[in-house]
């Protein structure tokens, strides 16, 4: 038991010899090896660059909302002008194609405002369909889209010399197809330059074809969230 104490004591003593030799190694008399203060604030800082952001990634939802001018036709012999805005949501399924959803509302004024006889025309939609990527995503970003879904006719027409007003309503299926080019700006924001689209409704009011058409043209922004 008294050889084992003395072996773990000699044991303990080269140990601590060790130690207070690699301490004086490492603080050498007259050299102070702690950095000052002053020292520390002048080691120069390395600039950190921001994350660079691949403009070909496919983001996996994008949000736009923008204005739209619509040329609609409810004859051959006539055509109004609507301005108005548009707001979607899409989600893409691959690089090259996603689903997405649109809503539009459009709105005009005609007739003598002096007079109180303005009526209002108002047209809506509620659109989703496929969008393709025919280059996928990049800085400039192509895409077209064809969408189906209703749309709503809303006409009112104020109370004028003896006559109440009135309001004429209808819905009915819509469908709009076209492309357009976006320019990527940020990380998550993008312009969109241009989108142009073809559309037809369905509406049963006075004085319109059974099938309406309809020339949309809008620009906009669009927020990109998330990467595939």
């Amino acid at each position: 038991m008294k050889k084992f104490a003395g072996i773990v004591l000699c044991i303990v003593l080269l140990c601590a010899t060790a130690a207070r030799a690699q301490d004086d190694t490492h603080n050498i008399p007259g050299q102070n090896n702690t950095p000052t203060s002053e020292e520390s604030s002048s080691a120069p800082e390395t600039p950190q660059k921001p994350a660079e952001y691949n403009v070909r990634a496919t983001p996996k939802m994008q949000f736009s909302v923008g204005y739209s001018y619509r040329a609609y036709s409810p004859n051959a012999s006539t055509t109004l002008k609507l301005n108005g805005g548009y707001i979607s949501g899409e989600y893409n399924i691959f690089s090259w194609v996603g689903i997405t959803a649109e809503g539009t509302a459009a709105v005009r004024k005609q007739g003598a405002s002096s007079l109180g006889t303005a009526q209002t025309l108002s047209v809506y939609s509620g659109l989703v369909g496929p969008e393709f990527y025919p280059l996928k995503h990049r800085k400039l970003t192509l895409f077209g889209h064809v969408m189906i879904g209703e749309g709503y006719y809303y006409l009112y027409a104020p109370a004028s010399g003896g006559f109440s007003s009135k309001v004429t309503t209808s819905s009915g299926f819509s469908f709009e197809a076209g492309a357009g080019l976006d320019v990527r700006i940020k990380r998550h924001w993008s312009l969109r330059l241009v989108e142009g689209d073809y559309g037809e409704t369905s509406f049963s009011v006075p004085s319109a074809n059974p099938h309406q058409v309809a020339y949309r043209i809008s620009a906009g922004i669009v927020y990109l969230r998330g990467e595939k």
